[in-house]
């Protein structure tokens, strides 16, 4: 009778002590066989639940696109201190110096005190275009448009105007020894020359 009694006793305990962990992930049994309980373990401890599916595309705003500033040529090199001897010879010149603001710019080329009476001006920029119209429209003077220069071109007594795209360029001359026939030739010349440059 006590051995009935210890057998139960024993079952009881087991019973609790498995009904106490239910997370337990085996089963609960007596060594005889005769209680087998199984625990059941915790689907949301066992599955961890995926996190929910994020836009893996990410709106990277592009970067404005600037365009990359042209800036405007040199006009000592569109027109060399060689060019502008050729332009009006016999003359001897000093180095070009320039002047203006980057986006308008004129190089000057003035007579060495040795050299005949001469000067060549360059001027590269709205300036040019402004030097036309005041020449056109206010002073009225008279003008021919010499072919295959630029985009356009507008020639008068020593000095040329023409156009490559937007760029407007002006050579401006001084000279008391030049006859001016083969002045507007030259003029035209280099204008020719200073558009193979752009």
């Amino acid at each position: 009778m006590a051995a009935l009694l210890t057998r139960r006793l024993a079952r009881t305990t087991l019973v609790l002590l498995c009904a106490a962990m239910p997370l337990a992930a085996g089963a609960c049994s007596s060594d005889n066989g005769d209680v087998t309980i199984a625990s059941k373990t915790t689907e949301a401890a066992a599955t961890s639940e995926a996190p929910a599916p994020t836009d893996a595309t990410e709106t990277t705003e592009a970067a404005p696109t600037t365009k990359a500033s042209t800036a405007t040529p040199d006009p000592c090199e569109l027109v060399t201190i060689d060019e502008a001897t050729a332009l009006l010879p016999g003359a001897i010149f000093q180095p070009g110096t320039i002047n203006g603001p980057d986006d308008d710019r004129m190089c000057q080329y003035a007579a060495d005190p040795s050299s005949p009476t001469a000067q060549v001006e360059v001027y590269v920029g709205p300036g040019a275009k402004k030097s036309l119209d005041i020449d056109k429209d206010t002073l009225s003077h008279e003008f021919t448009n010499p072919s295959g220069v630029g985009d356009e071109a507008f020639l008068e007594d020593g000095n040329i105007f023409f156009r490559k795209d937007t760029l407007w360029i002006q050579i401006r001359t001084v000279t008391l020894s030049v006859e001016p026939a083969v002045l507007q030739a030259n003029l035209i010349s280099l204008a020719t020359a200073v558009v193979a440059k752009l």
